[in-house]
C-alpha cells in the first residue's frame, strides 16, 4: 500500500512548529478536519507557496510513516484572494474557518460542508449584504453534518406547531418552545415570530450562486446570529464567538 495519498480541501489554521515547520489543520474531502505537518513551509520561498493560505482552496499530497502526514506538495486549485477587499469579507471567510476549526471533529469525513464553504466565499465577493443572513444558515448547516439541527417548526415540548404567537428557543432541548410551554420552562432564548418566520425561510433557502435569501430587518439577524452562536456552542461543547463579536477581533486570527 502506497504511503502516498492524495486529497483537495482548504487550510483552517496553522501554528509554529520547530525552526521553520508548521503545523496545518486541514478540512479536506477524503479525511475531513485533519492536522499535518509542512516542513519548510516558514522558510521564504517555500515550495508550498500560496496554497497553505487562507482561502485557497488547493490539492495535497502526503506521505504517511508514522505520526502525523507530511505535506509533500500543494498545488492550488483556486484563490479567493479578493475576500482580503474589504474587513467584512475577510473576517466572514474567517469565520467560517473558525467554525469549523472550533466544533467539528477530527477525521469525520463531510463534502458537503467544504463545497458550501467554496460556495459562501463565491457569494461574500458577490453580496456582501448578505453575509450575516448566510452565516447564520452557515451554522445551522453545521449542526445538520453533527446530527444535532434544531426543531423550528414544532414546540419541543408539546409538539404542536408554533404559528402565529412569539416563542422561546431552548438551546439545551434543542428548538423552539411555544408560549403556552415557556411559561414552565427555564433558560430560555426569547424569539419574535418575525425572527422565527426569518430562520425558518433560511433553512428553507437553497444555499447556491442564484440564491435568493429571506428579507429581514438587521435587527433580526444579529439576533439570530447569537442565537445560532450559542446554540452551536452548547451542541459542539465548544465556545464560538457571534459573528458580531468576531468582527471586533484583531484581522487573521
Amino acid at each position: 500500500m502506497s504511503r502516498y495519498t492524495s486529497d483537495e480541501g482548504i487550510v483552517l489554521k496553522t501554528s509554529e512548529f520547530g525552526e521553520i515547520d508548521r503545523i496545518v489543520t486541514l478540512f479536506t474531502r477524503k479525511r475531513g478536519k485533519f492536522q499535518a505537518i509542512a516542513k519548510g513551509a516558514r522558510k521564504v520561498g517555500n515550495r508550498f507557496g500560496a496554497s497553505l493560505d487562507f482561502f485557497s482552496f488547493s490539492e495535497f499530497l502526503f506521505y504517511t510513516a508514522s505520526g502525523m502526514p507530511l505535506i509533500v506538495q500543494g498545488k492550488i486549485q483556486k484563490l479567493f484572494r479578493g475576500l482580503l477587499r474589504t474587513p467584512l469579507q475577510w473576517m466572514a471567510g474567517e469565520y467560517l474557518l473558525c467554525v469549523l476549526d472550533r466544533v467539528f471533529p477530527f477525521e469525520r469525513r463531510e463534502e458537503e460542508l467544504l463545497d458550501e464553504v467554496l460556495v459562501l466565499w463565491e457569494m461574500f465577493l458577490r453580496h456582501e449584504e448578505a453575509i450575516l443572513p448566510l452565516l447564520v444558515r452557515f451554522r445551522l448547516d453545521v449542526a445538520r453534518a453533527l446530527g444535532v439541527f434544531p426543531e423550528l417548526r414544532e414546540c419541543v415540548r408539546c409538539r404542536r406547531k408554533v404559528t402565529g404567537t412569539p416563542c422561546f428557543f431552548s438551546i439545551a432541548s434543542g428548538g423552539v418552545v411555544c408560549d403556552s410551554c415557556g411559561r414552565e420552562a427555564q433558560r430560555l432564548f426569547p424569539l419574535a415570530l418575525r425572527e422565527l418566520e426569518v430562520l425558518q425561510a433560511l433553512v428553507d433557502t437553497p444555499v447556491g450562486y442564484g440564491v435568493k435569501l429571506p428579507q429581514g430587518d438587521r435587527k433580526a439577524f444579529e439576533i439570530l446570529d447569537v442565537l445560532v452562536a450559542q446554540y452551536l456552542s452548547y451542541q459542539g461543547e465548544r465556545k464560538i464567538p457571534d459573528f458580531s463579536s468576531f468582527l471586533g477581533r484583531e484581522l487573521s486570527w
